[in-house]
């Protein structure tokens, strides 16, 4: 009898337990589905990070990973030395490279190495997550919608890989959604310290990525005028202007890009070469433009369908952000005026739009689906709805995910290590192949320049720089074949490093390495020479074994 009391105590306190942890879990459901989308977030975007920068985009990372090296080696500056541009100090771009500064300051405490740098850009893009649903909130104050927006951020494709790669969209998206959270904060309270922190935001935005502070434009939609006008006209005009005057600080980034065109004309040059602002207006230019098919690519088509939908829901309902979501479609125009011969050739520079895209396609899964419960009567179909959209979309979503993680550049970590171990820190390099390729110079942590059809411009390098090592990417061979130089390499160079991926039974030449010396080049020892096993390069779904033939 005892015992029987003593069972039901305990079957009455885990019950009593049981309970109080679905209460909490129901009344924190918000936060914990946040907690949730931003885990499989970090899953999704931690894929090989320690992985060599050999992958889609990898010039951007070696880009930032050559100056974290010179920065860790040389110390802090504003110079932006870059392996694959030739000893010359990389400033086509007046940005300050943030990026390479935090990654030698890691690099200092920690060692040199790939992972910490992925670490920081995916913490960012999980900090925009946060940060979108954080906005969201403050625009609909609506927790579900917040959340959806958050979910569709988490597994855009774009979002995902460039939301890993080490360049400075996440942490200009992260910075740029800040701004219109802290500024959103200031409206509500007004103060000092809250203007101070978005005008910096605002900064650090435009610091690491100028083109991210065009979507600002949408603050104009959230400005309480009416409050402005009243302080300046305010007897007591000093105090009362006291709270907005930490937005003065938005004047550092004008001023220091001012400043930079000055001193560096050539920037100048570049930046107006760049700029071709009736070009967007041409039809011929969006018949022929790549980023369409990044667009589809970095979206999926069923995505892409849903968020034109929800922009003609921002249009057409009435909200308290549509202002807000207007503003950021209008802001559209500059960007494209001003961007559209980047906008052609680099699929991330649809990222500062990435929020808007993830919150169109949300509200157009909310409304058409409350509105459907409605009529069905069926009050949980406005959640459960977008949420099979999502599970059915996520196999198309994953799929583009997995192209752009599998775009790979064999063995130009293997190349780059052959040429490191065979020369000098000061010895030169000639490079031929796509601006993929260029990243054997990184790995070889020597400088290089494009191979030269001029045996002149061969000779005058090789004698000034020691330069004794050509990489030719395989697609390139025949090209390199057919310059008038050609001919004073084959006198001049021998095959010293060829690398082969296989696939099946078949063995593809990827690369190979030219040495100078006393022996003519050989071709036909491609087929004389055993390739060795070097490694595997790892895919979403496969190996694919990377040979070597090293003849010396």
């Amino acid at each position: 009898m005892l015992q029987d009391n003593e069972k039901n105590q305990e079957n009455s306190a885990h019950s009593l337990t049981a309970h109080l942890l679905l209460g909490l879990a129901l009344k924190h459901r918000v936060y914990i589905g946040l907690t949730i989308i931003l885990v499989f977030g970090a899953y999704l975007r931690s894929y090989h990070i320690n992985y060599p920068s050999i992958g889609y985009h990898n010039m951007k990372e070696n880009e930032y990973l050559s100056m974290a090296l010179h920065y860790l080696n040389e110390g802090f500056s504003l110079e932006r030395k870059v392996f694959f541009y030739d000893d010359k100090d990389f400033n086509t771009y007046a940005q300050v490279p943030l990026i390479s500064y935090t990654a030698a300051l890691v690099w200092k405490i920690i060692g040199e190495n790939v992972w910490s740098v992925r670490l920081q850009m995916i913490l960012f893009s999980l900090g925009s997550i946060f940060l979108a649903f954080i906005l969201t909130q403050q625009l609909s104050k609506d927790k579900t919608l917040s959340l959806l927006t958050a979910l569709v951020m988490t597994i855009l494709p774009i979002n995902v890989f460039f939301g890993r790669n080490i360049q400075p969209e996440a942490p200009g998206l992260a910075c740029l959604l800040l701004t219109f959270v802290l500024f959103n904060k200031w409206k509500t309270s007004p103060s000092w310290t809250l203007s101070l922190l978005t005008g910096l935001a605002w900064t650090v935005t435009g610091f690491y990525k100028s083109a991210f502070i065009v979507p600002s434009i949408a603050i104009l939609a959230v400005i309480p005028y009416q409050e402005l006008l009243r302080a300046i006209s305010s007897s007591n005009r000093i105090r009362e202007l006291m709270p907005w005057s930490g937005f003065l600080t938005v004047l550092i980034f004008p001023i220091y890009l001012v400043s930079n065109l000055l001193h560096n004309p050539g920037h100048s040059d570049y930046a107006s070469g760049r700029i071709k602002p009736l070009q967007s207006f041409d039809i011929a230019y969006w018949k022929a433009i790549d980023s369409i098919g990044y667009f589809l690519d970095n979206y999926t088509y069923l995505l892409s369908y849903i968020f034109l939908v929800g922009v003609l829901f921002i249009l057409l309902v009435k909200s308290t952000f549509r202002i807000f979501m207007m503003l950021n479609l209008f802001s559209m125009i500059p960007f494209m005026v001003v961007f559209s011969d980047h906008v052609n050739q680099h699929s991330y520079y649809q990222m500062p739009y990435v929020y808007f895209f993830s919150f169109g396609v949300a509200y157009c899964m909310q409304v058409a689906f409350s509105k459907v419960s409605s009529l069905l009567k069926l009050p949980y179909l406005s959640i459960i709805g977008p949420v099979i959209v999502m599970v059915y979309a996520y196999g198309d979503l994953k799929a583009s995910i997995d192209r752009q993680y599998d775009v790979q550049f064999l063995g130009l970590d293997v190349a780059g290590e052959y040429v490191k171990s065979r020369t000098e820190p000061s010895d030169k390099l000639f490079a031929l192949g796509s601006a993929q390729n260029v990243a054997v110079c990184y790995f070889a942590q020597r400088y290089c320049s494009n191979l030269s059809g001029s045996t002149e411009v061969i000779r005058n390098y090789e004698d000034e720089f020691n330069a004794r090592f050509i990489y030719i990417n395989a697609r390139y061979i025949n090209q390199a074949a057919s310059w008038e130089s050609w001919k004073y390499i084959v006198e001049n160079y021998h095959l010293a490093h060829a690398g082969l991926h296989r696939i099946g039974n078949t063995l593809y030449l990827s690369q190979i390495v030219l040495e100078k010396g006393d022996r003519k080049l050989d071709m036909t020892l491609l087929n004389k020479v055993k390739p060795i096993f070097k490694r595997d390069y790892e895919k979403t779904t496969l190996k694919i074994p990377y040979y070597v033939i090293e003849p010396d």
